[in-house]
């Protein structure tokens, strides 16, 4: 029951502070993590190519789900933990939220 309301409590803390960080575009920082971490499999602009495009239907959906994802990677799977320490990965999943309702 704790560990249920701690995902409840993140992923509330996570949609909310996501969702609004880049009303007026992406923060620098994390635009460069994503070049230097995310681009190379998922594309320049997040469009795909070796690993899953970003834009449309996210295959993990909302911001608690990507945390995680980012996070902790997908085992076996191409898609590894990223090393980064927490707030890096918050700006990481607002970033990927850009992205996936960015126009092409």
């Amino acid at each position: 029951m704790k560990n249920l309301l701690l995902v409840i409590l993140l992923g509330s803390f996570l949609a909310g502070s996501t969702t609004r960080a880049f009303a007026d575009g992406p923060d620098a920082t994390a635009a460069r993590l994503y070049r230097l971490k995310c681009a190379q499999c998922h594309g320049a602009d997040g469009e795909g190519g070796i690993g899953a495009s970003l834009k449309g239907k996210l295959r993990h959906h909302g911001a608690a789900q990507l945390f995680d994802v980012i996070k902790n990677g997908i085992p076996s799977t191409e898609m590894p933990a990223s090393g980064l320490p927490d707030p890096q990965v918050k700006k990481m999943v607002a970033y990927v939220l850009y992205l996936n309702k960015r126009k092409p």
